[in-house]
């Protein structure tokens, strides 16, 4: 009996693995879609756009990093 349930349950909302890949998939088309595009850059270009980026999150995260360091001075000083 709860066999019968569980197979319809199944049927209606699907599994966890297909619930899943279902959540998943867009997130798989964008990496997908990024790697189209830097698949035809050179190795030279790759770590041109690597320090890009790097530098673009280090921008982003400094007033995180600044507020850290004063927290970490205000409990050890």
């Amino acid at each position: 009996m709860f066999e019968l349930i569980a197979k319809g349950i199944t049927k209606i909302f699907g599994t966890k693995s297909e619930r899943d890949l279902k959540e998943l998939g867009p997130y798989v088309q964008l990496v997908n879609d990024e790697y189209a595009k830097l698949k035809s850059i050179s190795d030279d270009q790759l770590r041109s756009k690597t320090a890009e980026l790097k530098a673009i999150i280090a921008s982003d995260l400094k007033s995180v990093d600044d507020q850290i360091a004063s927290l970490h001075k205000k409990d050890c000083g």
